[in-house]
């Protein structure tokens, strides 16, 4: 429990003696902060509060570190006469103690808030949506999981809101998402606004898009679809794009090219897109002919990524290995490195990517390349939890086993055991631990496992 009249008279203190070591007077310190001085005056004697702002120019004018004061401003968030919380004055010192870097002052003040009303979650969620707006998302995440942890009105607003502001944010780190994805579909039906539901169902259809399920991203882009028709040309856009690419992993070829010249019709951005994508549309049909203008489209566009399958499969699937290698020669420079991936569909798209190269390189005989290669994509499959492409990695390691060095085995075996989703690890496990009983390439106890 704070004592909030002793925070008063620190603070005061506290500029009172700063203001000593810096040989000003109070009139001289008002004219530097453009206060009046009168005003000055009945906040030094505790007869006025002053707000954050007027705080940090006091700061500053007498060469304090920034926030250095605030521990005791949380005096100046309390009303004494009326025993209760200045609510906005508390929101605003909040969200700058967060933004601050000053953490424990700004959870600890929103204990107090709580413990006074349930009521303030309210509160909490319009500083939660400030910090998510400016960025700052871990901290905005802490505050999502407070109020799902506390609100029991399944039906107000800014729960539902959470719900879809915490998916947003962990569906960065892909296993973070799983079970968040599932708590957001739940409360799909209460998200308040038009918007809010845009973007929820955009967010689920992308995130699907990574989990390979094409029934369920083709759902929510349907969602999508139906809800900004008329409303929001750019999110119809997408909707469009994201319904195209579902029907196209499930082979359903002729529709997505019909989509496409859907969406082509909203505006440049997406005509462009609609030429890429029915591009690799028509060659995931068997069209051999458009192959050369969608390796040229993409280089051209430098939109490369979506096209690293279609691109690679077609060419390995036909044997034209050296066109392979051209290939992955001319995207290598514009290529980032990994550990710079933004998003889970990048590190989808880049998976593939290493996934042929390695067996480009096999195929040329250059097997260290190969098996970089194999490790960048078993990474990747660990970190989208792609569970059947690190199978097919994990088997392609296997079968080129003898070709790592015990440094590359190692990395082998410790991106296995080593973070990710444990129950998947398990499962991938098992399936190359059979391998290698099989194989027999790889003595387990030479890393410790014993088995």
């Amino acid at each position: 429990m704070y004592d909030y009249h002793k925070m008063r008279i620190d603070l005061r203190s506290q500029v009172l003696e700063a203001m000593g070591q810096a040989g000003l007077i109070a009139k001289t310190l008002a004219e530097r902060v453009e206060m009046k001085p009168s005003a000055m005056s009945k906040f030094l004697h505790n007869k006025q509060s002053i707000k954050l702002a007027q705080l940090d120019c006091i700061t500053e004018a007498l060469g304090l570190p920034h926030a250095c004061l605030y521990e005791s401003y949380v005096g100046e968030c309390y009303n004494e006469e009326t025993q209760r919380f200045r609510i906005e004055r508390c929101k605003e010192f909040i969200l700058h103690c967060y933004q601050a870097g000053v953490l424990e002052l700004a959870q600890s003040l929103l204990d107090a808030l709580l413990e006074e009303s349930k009521k303030h979650l309210k509160v909490v969620f319009e500083i939660a949506e400030e910090l998510f707006a400016t960025q700052h998302y871990e901290v905005a995440l802490s505050l999502y999981e407070r109020i799902r942890l506390i609100e029991t009105n399944l039906l107000a607003d800014h729960l539902s809101v959470s719900y879809l502001r915490y998916f947003q944010i962990v569906r960065r780190e892909f296993h973070r998402a799983i079970e968040p994805a599932i708590d957001l579909e739940r409360f799909l039906p209460h998200l308040p606004t038009r918007e809010t539901r845009m973007v929820a169902y955009l967010t689920l259809a992308r995130h699907y898009h990574v989990m390979s399920d094409w029934i369920k991203m083709e759902l929510y882009a349907d969602l999508l679809r139906e809800t900004a028709y008329g409303h929001d040309d750019s999110m119809y856009g997408y909707a469009l794009v994201l319904k195209g690419g579902a029907l196209n992993e499930q082979a359903r070829f002729e529709e997505a090219v019909v989509i496409c010249d859907q969406y082509a019709e909203i505006n440049d951005e997406f005509r462009e897109f609609a030429r890429g994508n029915k591009l690799i549309y028509l060659v995931n049909m068997g069209k051999q002919e458009y192959i050369n203008d969608l390796i040229s489209y993409a280089i051209r566009s430098k939109e490369i990524e979506g096209s690293f399958k279609p691109i690679m499969l077609y060419l390995w699937k036909h044997n034209k290995t050296e066109e392979l290698g051209r290939y992955i020669s001319t995207v290598a420079p514009i290529l980032q490195p990994v550990k710079n991936l933004t998003s889970p569909l990048q590190q989808k798209y880049y998976l593939y990517f290493y996934y042929f190269k390695s067996l480009y390189h096999f195929e040329v005989n250059q097997q260290a390349e190969a098996m970089e290669s194999i490790l960048t994509a078993l990474q990747l499959a660990d970190e989208v939890q792609d569970f059947l492409m690190m199978k097919q990695v994990n088997a392609l390691y296997l079968k080129y086993s003898d070709c790592a060095t015990s440094e590359q085995s190692k990395r082998f075996i410790d991106r296995l055991l080593e973070g990710g989703d444990m129950d998947m690890k398990a499962k991938v496990f098992t399936f190359v631990a059979a391998l290698v009983v099989t194989v027999g390439t790889i003595r387990w106890e030479d890393f410790g496992i014993g088995y």
